[in-house]
């Protein structure tokens, strides 16, 4: 996933000031032989705190962004998110701190939360 529109200067900073300091948020994961994964990218999870890549993301006409893991801030976003995807795509309540967001933006006008890390839930099981 990447955002359609990044948000940035007031906006976001009037934004982030409404978010708690830690937020339940929502990943698309899929699930495979071998355990969890993202849903793009597909990049192996697993419980408990997990850093992501925060390379620099291009869109469209030179628009550049701080990547990380991309979630979305309404269960409801994720699922709608989750329909369009494959066969074994399902949603995961994850927590991540304020000061852990990169970014914010729109996917298909929704809001999305791009973090440098996440706690996910014990079930999704452990790293090698």
């Amino acid at each position: 996933m990447c955002l359609g529109t990044v948000i940035r200067g007031k906006e976001k900073k009037a934004f982030l000031a409404t978010l708690p300091d830690e937020i339940v948020v929502w990943k698309v994961v899929v699930l495979t032989n071998t355990g969890y994964e993202t849903d793009c990218r597909y990049v192996p999870l697993h419980s408990g705190e997990m850093k992501f890549k925060q390379n620099v993301i291009h869109i469209r006409f030179c628009s550049l962004y701080r990547g990380g893991g991309h979630f979305w801030l309404h269960k409801k976003d994720a699922e709608g998110w989750r329909d369009i995807g494959g066969f074994d795509d399902r949603v995961v309540k994850c927590r991540i701190k304020k000061e852990w967001i990169n970014t914010i933006g729109l996917q298909c006008g929704i809001m999305v939360l791009v973090v440098k890390k996440a706690v996910f839930p014990k079930y999704i099981g452990k790293g090698e």
